[in-house]
Protein backbone atom coordinates (compact mmCIF):
# COMPACT_ATOMS: atom_id res chain seq x y z
CA UNK A 1 0.00 0.00 0.00
CA UNK A 2 1.37 3.42 -0.97
CA UNK A 3 1.17 6.54 1.11
CA UNK A 4 1.07 10.17 0.11
CA UNK A 5 2.35 12.87 2.44
CA UNK A 6 2.44 16.66 2.48
CA UNK A 7 5.04 18.12 4.83
CA UNK A 8 4.96 21.81 5.72
CA UNK A 9 8.30 23.48 6.47
CA UNK A 10 7.23 26.98 5.35
CA UNK A 11 7.33 28.45 8.86
CA UNK A 12 3.60 29.24 8.74
CA UNK A 13 0.34 27.35 9.16
CA UNK A 14 -1.27 26.32 5.88
CA UNK A 15 -4.37 24.39 4.93
CA UNK A 16 -4.25 21.47 2.51
CA UNK A 17 -7.50 21.92 0.59
CA UNK A 18 -7.24 19.30 -2.14
CA UNK A 19 -4.93 16.53 -3.19
CA UNK A 20 -6.22 15.08 -6.44
CA UNK A 21 -4.55 12.06 -8.04
CA UNK A 22 -5.86 10.82 -11.40
CA UNK A 23 -9.06 12.88 -10.93
CA UNK A 24 -9.73 11.44 -7.41
CA UNK A 25 -9.68 13.91 -4.51
CA UNK A 26 -8.08 11.90 -1.73
CA UNK A 27 -8.36 14.84 0.70
CA UNK A 28 -12.10 15.64 0.75
CA UNK A 29 -11.90 17.79 3.91
CA UNK A 30 -9.38 20.65 4.26
CA UNK A 31 -6.65 19.92 6.81
CA UNK A 32 -4.74 22.58 8.73
CA UNK A 33 -1.04 21.85 8.85
CA UNK A 34 1.28 23.75 11.17
CA UNK A 35 4.90 24.29 10.21
CA UNK A 36 6.92 21.13 10.78
CA UNK A 37 3.86 18.90 10.48
CA UNK A 38 2.95 16.21 7.96
CA UNK A 39 -0.43 15.05 6.69
CA UNK A 40 -0.75 11.59 5.17
CA UNK A 41 -3.18 9.52 3.14
CA UNK A 42 -3.16 5.87 2.11
CA UNK A 43 -3.32 5.48 -1.65
CA UNK A 44 -4.07 2.13 -3.27
CA UNK A 45 -6.22 2.96 -6.29
CA UNK A 46 -3.47 2.76 -8.92
CA UNK A 47 0.22 1.93 -9.28
CA UNK A 48 2.93 4.39 -10.32
CA UNK A 49 2.65 3.05 -13.88
CA UNK A 50 -0.97 4.26 -13.97
CA UNK A 51 -0.19 7.81 -12.79
CA UNK A 52 -1.48 10.55 -15.06
CA UNK A 53 -2.01 13.79 -13.10
CA UNK A 54 -1.76 15.37 -9.65
CA UNK A 55 -3.26 18.62 -8.36
CA UNK A 56 -2.36 20.03 -4.93
CA UNK A 57 -4.20 23.07 -3.59
CA UNK A 58 -3.35 24.80 -0.35
CA UNK A 59 -4.20 28.09 1.31
CA UNK A 60 -2.18 30.45 3.46
CA UNK A 61 -3.90 33.45 4.98
CA UNK A 62 -6.16 34.92 2.29
CA UNK A 63 -4.22 33.37 -0.61
CA UNK A 64 -4.65 30.07 -2.44
CA UNK A 65 -1.82 28.21 -4.18
CA UNK A 66 -1.97 25.35 -6.65
CA UNK A 67 0.25 23.03 -8.64
CA UNK A 68 -0.95 20.74 -11.43
CA UNK A 69 1.63 18.16 -12.56
CA UNK A 70 1.06 15.56 -15.22
CA UNK A 71 3.35 12.61 -15.89
CA UNK A 72 5.53 14.45 -18.40
CA UNK A 73 5.94 17.51 -16.13
CA UNK A 74 6.38 15.68 -12.82
CA UNK A 75 9.46 15.84 -10.60
CA UNK A 76 12.57 14.80 -12.50
CA UNK A 77 15.22 12.45 -11.13
CA UNK A 78 12.53 10.25 -9.57
CA UNK A 79 13.53 6.72 -10.70
CA UNK A 80 9.97 6.10 -11.92
CA UNK A 81 8.38 7.03 -8.57
CA UNK A 82 4.91 8.46 -9.08
CA UNK A 83 1.92 8.43 -6.73
CA UNK A 84 0.63 4.87 -6.57
CA UNK A 85 0.22 1.82 -4.38
CA UNK A 86 3.87 0.85 -4.96
CA UNK A 87 5.46 4.10 -3.67
CA UNK A 88 5.39 6.40 -0.68
CA UNK A 89 5.63 9.99 -1.92
CA UNK A 90 6.17 13.06 0.27
CA UNK A 91 5.59 16.52 -1.17
CA UNK A 92 7.60 18.96 0.95
CA UNK A 93 6.49 22.60 0.96
CA UNK A 94 9.78 24.45 1.39
CA UNK A 95 8.92 28.14 1.64
CA UNK A 96 7.42 31.25 0.11
CA UNK A 97 8.91 33.41 -2.65
CA UNK A 98 6.51 36.19 -3.55
CA UNK A 99 3.57 34.60 -5.36
CA UNK A 100 5.03 31.07 -5.18
CA UNK A 101 5.69 28.25 -2.75
CA UNK A 102 8.62 26.00 -3.57
CA UNK A 103 7.88 22.29 -3.38
CA UNK A 104 10.20 19.29 -3.52
CA UNK A 105 9.56 15.55 -3.49
CA UNK A 106 11.03 12.58 -1.64
CA UNK A 107 10.05 8.98 -2.38
CA UNK A 108 10.60 5.34 -1.47
CA UNK A 109 9.02 2.03 -2.37
CA UNK A 110 5.96 1.21 -0.29
CA UNK A 111 8.02 -1.58 1.32
CA UNK A 112 9.67 1.13 3.42
CA UNK A 113 13.26 2.17 4.00
CA UNK A 114 14.93 5.53 3.63
CA UNK A 115 13.46 8.22 1.39
CA UNK A 116 15.32 9.36 -1.74
CA UNK A 117 15.05 12.96 -2.85
CA UNK A 118 14.58 14.57 -6.24
CA UNK A 119 16.85 17.47 -7.20
CA UNK A 120 13.94 19.06 -9.05
CA UNK A 121 12.07 21.97 -7.47
CA UNK A 122 8.58 22.93 -8.59
CA UNK A 123 6.57 26.00 -7.70
CA UNK A 124 2.99 26.27 -6.49
CA UNK A 125 1.46 29.41 -8.00
CA UNK A 126 -0.90 31.80 -6.22
CA UNK A 127 -4.24 31.95 -7.99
Amino acid sequence: MGNLYVTNVTGAQISVNKLIINAENINPVAQKLSSGSTANWAYTEFTAADFDDMILRISFGNSDYMIDLNRSHFFGDNDGAYPGADYDINFVLMGFNGNEISIMMVYRTSAGGAFNYCDDVKYMQRY
